[in-house]
């Protein structure tokens, strides 16, 4: 399982995952993680939450929440994490936890909490790949020693 995902959806979901419920005595201190399709999934204390990420390649375990919250929660100016899991243990930066129930085959929640992916520079890029133009359209001006300069502006 691999997955880069926005770090601040995934500590809010886990935070959801704190409040028990009223019916029992006590909330759990596992949840089950899951990639699967484009998204992350994460279960426990009966609820569920989902968010869209780069999935390259599904899986699903069970870690537990406080452990996996406080290190999501170093990594604050961090804006996205990559996670990686394999049997045994999930490998998070420079950070690795022990995971419990490593399963390669993720079958996805039926229903779940939906949260919006609140940034898609990691997407799209936040900077520009496109030389600037060269066009004869640009404005030119005249150095002292005559040489032809290009200046940037409307």
């Amino acid at each position: 399982m691999k997955f880069t995902v926005e770090r601040q959806s995934l500590v809010n979901m886990i935070g959801l995952l704190a409040i028990k419920p009223a019916h029992r005595k006590q909330s759990d201190s596992w949840m089950r993680l899951t990639a699967s399709g484009s998204r992350v999934f994460v279960e426990g204390n009966e609820t569920t939450c989902g968010v869209e990420a780069l999935v390259m390649s599904e899986g699903a375990c069970r870690v537990r929440r406080s452990v996996l919250l406080r290190i999501l929660q170093s990594y604050h100016p961090r804006v996205n994490i990559t996670m990686e899991g394999r049997p045994g243990a999930l490998q998070l930066v420079n950070s690795t936890i022990a995971i419990s129930g490593f399963n390669p085959v993720a079958v996805a929640p039926e229903n779940f909490r939906s949260f919006v992916v609140t940034t898609d520079r990691w997407l799209a890029g936040s900077i520009s790949t496109d030389p600037p133009s060269l066009d004869d359209s640009s404005p030119m001006s005249q150095s002292s020693d005559g040489a032809t300069l290009r200046t940037r502006g409307p």
